[in-house]
């Protein structure tokens, strides 16, 4: 899944350190002249827009795997569209900064180069200027493990969904066990407030699509049984709903009940249930009914 993020793009001062680095990645010996560097915030331990959150040992293993990683332009595959590349990584926490969780904020930064050619001049312009700032980076990781349960979020074993308050406690996924970083991006897509990532679980990069294939057809048979329990919960709520309308109003037709009883949505079947079946209906005697006459030969006239 693709994610976009805005991120820092600050121009770099290069060091003498940072330039050895730079030229164990190039074919000849580059000077401070020849290229152009720059850092950038790759990834953090913020909990995403679709509830997936690195955790810290995730971000510093993801460090390692970017180490010479190129950056192109919207991920594309052309090795014309290669940008930049990434020649040094670091984990940082901030202790000043906490996340949603309230835990110290903590990212993931690359210090990158490209060099100063004319196919980059403007792309360093415009990240001098600070036009660019959306990044997105492809990775892989092994598991994503449910916040509230410890297992494998949309297995079979985690009934949990993302999003979700169980018990106070809110449901996301933790992103574990990275195994593999691919390249990061320079997108051209609206800026969110911190990382948007390119996440394919469970998937290598030699091509090991079996575990994938393996997760969706676990989650399709997740959401059939849900959808099947809920089917039946509304069924249920029909059936219910029909009988006390049937005990209120024995003269409606009780195929017109369930008429009505099938055009309401689940929530509104619980609420007629519980309204009908809380409320009395036995009509009272209108007020203009005319009084009981007195009886004949009641001899009322010589009661005392």
């Amino acid at each position: 899944m693709n994610k976009s993020f805005e991120s820092q793009t600050d121009e770099n001062e290069l060091s003498k350190e940072d330039l050895a680095l730079i030229n164990t990645f190039t074919q000849k010996e580059m000077t401070k002249d020849d290229i152009f560097t720059f850092c950038v915030i790759l990834c953090d331990n913020e909990i995403d827009r679709d509830y997936e959150q690195f955790t810290e040992d995730s971000l510093h293993k993801l460090a390692d795997f970017f180490i010479g990683k190129t950056a192109i332009r919207d991920h594309s595959m052309k090795s014309s569209d290669q940008s930049a590349r990434t020649y040094k990584t670091e984990v940082i926490k901030d202790s000043t900064r906490k996340n949603s969780l309230g835990e110290d904020y903590v990212y993931l930064k690359a210090w990158c180069y490209m060099p100063r050619i004319k196919k980059n001049e403007e792309l360093i312009e415009e990240i001098k200027a600070g036009i660019i700032k959306e990044v997105s980076v492809g990775c892989a990781v092994k598991s994503c493990i449910c916040s509230v349960c410890g297992k494998e979020l949309g297995k079979s074993e985690c009934s949990h969904v993302r999003g979700g308050v169980y018990d106070g406690r809110l449901c996301y996924g933790e992103l574990q066990n990275p195994t593999d970083a691919y390249e990061w991006s320079f997108v051209a897509v609206p800026a969110q407030k911190n990382a948007g990532i390119t996440k394919k679980f469970g998937f290598t990069a030699d091509g090991d699509a079996n575990r994938q294939l393996s997760f969706l057809k676990s989650e399709n048979e997740r959401l059939k049984g849900l959808a099947k329990a809920g089917q039946l919960y509304r069924t249920e709520k029909q059936t219910e709903l029909v009988k006390a309308f049937v005990a209120a109003f024995p003269s409606l037709d009780d195929k017109l009940c369930k008429k009505m009883a099938e055009c309401l949505e689940t929530d509104e079947l619980c609420a007629a249930a519980k309204a009908v079946s809380k409320n009395n209906f036995t009509l009272s005697s209108p007020q203009l009914t005319p009084a009981k006459k007195a009886e004949a030969n009641s001899n009322s006239q010589f009661r005392l």
